[in-house]
C-alpha cells in the first residue's frame, strides 16, 4: 500500500518555459491596499462600514488582510471584501441555494474569484449595503 508513496516519481516537473508562461504570477493585480487607496470616498465607506458592521457582531472576529483581499472570519472566513474603482465585492459564506438572488447577489460558485464565499454580493452604494446587512449576520450565525 505504501510502495506508491515511495515511488520515484516518473513524471517530469512542469517547466514554465514549456507552458508558455501559463503559470507565471499574476504581478499586474493591484494589492487590496492598493485599490482601496485608489477608489472613491465613497466605496472606502462601504469597506470602512463592512468592517465595522463585522467586528461589532462579537469579539471572535478577526480580519486578516491578504495580498488582494480583506478577510473577515472567526475560525473561517465570513465575508471577504475586494475594491476596485466603481465597486466593492463581498464574497459571503452562505449557500446561494438559501437566498433570494438579484442584481447585487449572485451565485458565484461557477466563477472564479480570489475570496471565499460562494455568494457574491456588488455594492456600489451604501443603501445597496443595508439590504446585504442580512445576509452578514446569516453567516456570521451559520460559521
Amino acid at each position: 500500500m505504501f510502495e506508491y508513496l515511495n515511488s520515484p516519481s516518473t513524471v517530469a516537473p512542469v517547466s514554465f518555459a514549456t507552458c508558455g508562461g501559463f503559470a507565471k504570477s499574476r504581478s499586474g493585480d493591484k494589492t487590496f491596499a492598493q485599490q482601496y487607496a485608489g477608489t472613491t470616498d465613497e466605496l472606502r465607506e462601504i469597506v470602512d462600514e463592512v468592517r465595522r458592521y463585522m467586528v461589532e457582531q462579537g469579539d471572535n472576529v478577526s480580519e486578516n488582510e491578504l495580498k488582494l483581499y480583506l478577510a473577515i472570519k472567526k475560525v473561517c472566513n465570513i465575508v471577504c471584501v475586494e475594491v476596485n474603482r466603481t465597486r466593492v465585492i463581498l464574497h459571503i459564506h452562505l449557500d446561494p441555494d438559501t437566498v433570494k438572488l438579484g442584481d447585487i447577489v449572485i451565485d458565484a460558485r461557477e466563477k472564479g474569484r480570489w475570496g471565499t464565499g460562494d455568494l457574491e454580493c456588488s455594492i456600489r452604494i451604501m443603501e445597496e449595503l443595508d439590504s446585504v446587512k442580512p445576509l452578514l449576520d446569516r453567516a456570521y450565525l451559520e460559521n
